[in-house]
């Protein structure tokens, strides 16, 4: 790789580039397969970028988070996110002594809402570094345009995590929990960094300006956060409804309420109010707080503390609050809905939808830098418009 390029210093982090071809150096007389410049078939005038470029941009990226995390404005960041959080959970500890002047706040409680919020704060850092982490291709960059930056922002999200995972070891300690809850927070704040990451350079490439590349890219944070357990609750009036009921026989329960198991007889019970939660619950699996839940509840040191919270969601999800709804039983050997598996599938699904747009922007952008008649329409010349992924030119007005 050679030295570090920076902005005016061989040592400033937040402008990686692969080394650009431009530069003076030595001279190698193209021959074989790209003696023409161009990859055999290419018939839309688009130089290749195709090549060896995971391995060089995982190394620029490596080295990316060397020299970063040796400046004082990540650790601004990173210390600044994590105080953040706690001055929130140290906030929603003390509300309920606030309310009501009788709940005595308990470094129990503080350690569960820190375990909660880790994943979403995790998302946070993630998009953020995604977002600011991404520059505009050179050369023969175009290719790993995505890799670096994505790699760079999961390197410096996992060492928000690792200082955070510390963090909670710690209050673990103090507090008298399961460490194994820390670990379930950890693992899923680093899935959240994966994804977060991918959906934070996608949407800067995307948008091409660093303003709205930040203004979408929280966007989308936000709503998955926070969003979408919103947007849950505001349909909830949407789904309730009048059902019919049959009488419930042979009902099994667990400790904290939830229903286990029921048979229904024939026998009409009337209509009674339900909400019909299983169709928007999916909309609440995507928040990282959601998925940590679900996750932590298949954990055997998680039932005690969190598996009353987490049941409830399951619950949700099943649509199962009402025994005999419409003379439907519920078996103990029922499928339920995976929630968390769900809302991993839905950032997922995101992410791809994001990289490939950012894909198709990239390609679209080399379009119009590498061909002539896009470089003459750009400087004053005859107005064009690209064809639909075909290379071909048309003219017309922009």
């Amino acid at each position: 790789m050679g030295a570090y390029p920076g902005k005016g210093s061989p040592h400033v982090a937040d402008d990686w580039h692969l080394p650009d071809p431009q530069l003076p150096g030595p001279y190698f007389e193209p021959i074989g397969q790209d003696a023409g410049g161009l990859q055999p078939g290419g018939d839309d005038g688009v130089e290749s970028t195709a090549g060896p470029v995971f391995g060089p941009a995982i190394r620029a990226a490596a080295l990316d988070w060397w020299w970063t995390v040796r400046t004082l404005r990540f650790w601004s960041f990173t210390l600044g996110s994590a105080l953040a959080m706690a001055i929130v959970v140290g906030t929603l500890a003390l509300l309920p002594r606030s309310t009501d002047g009788a709940a005595e706040p308990t470094p129990a409680a503080a350690y569960l809402l820190a375990l909660l919020l880790f994943p979403a704060v995790s998302a946070f850092v993630a998009m953020h570094w995604g977002v600011a982490c991404w520059r505009p291709p050179r050369g023969q960059e175009q290719a790993a345009s995505l890799v670096i930056p994505i790699f760079a922002s999961i390197m410096r999200s996992l060492v928000f995590a690792a200082l955070i995972l510390a963090a909670l070891l710690i209050q673990a300690a103090m507090a008298g929990q399961s460490a194994a809850l820390a670990a379930v927070s950890a693992v899923v704040a680093a899935m959240e960094a994966i994804l977060f990451s991918g959906m934070g350079a996608s949407v800067a490439s995307m948008a091409g300006k660093r303003g709205w590349a930040a203004a979408l890219g929280w966007f989308v944070a936000i709503f998955l956060v926070a969003g979408g357990v919103g947007t849950c609750i505001l349909l909830l009036p949407a789904v309730r409804s009048e059902e019919p009921v049959t009488v419930a026989m042979n009902v099994q329960q667990a400790p904290d309420g939830t229903f286990l198991a029921y048979e229904c007889s024939t026998v009409s019970a009337g209509t009674t109010e339900t909400y019909r939660t299983e169709r928007i619950m999916w909309l609440a699996a995507s928040s990282p707080a959601v998925v940590f839940l679900m996750l932590a509840a298949e954990q055997d040191a998680g039932r005690e503390s969190l598996g009353w919270l987490s049941s409830r969601l399951q619950e949700a999800a099943d649509g199962t609050q009402v025994p005999c709804v419409n003379g439907v039983p519920l078996g103990r050997e029922a499928t339920h809905t995976p929630l968390g598996a769900a809302g991993l599938l839905i950032q997922g699904g995101l992410a791809g939808v994001l990289v490939a747009g950012a894909r198709v922007a990239s390609w679209r952008r080399r379009l119009g830098q590498r061909n002539p008649a896009v470089r003459d329409a750009a400087a004053g010349g005859p107005a064009v418009r690209p064809g639909r992924f075909d290379g071909l030119r048309r003219p017309g007005p922009m």
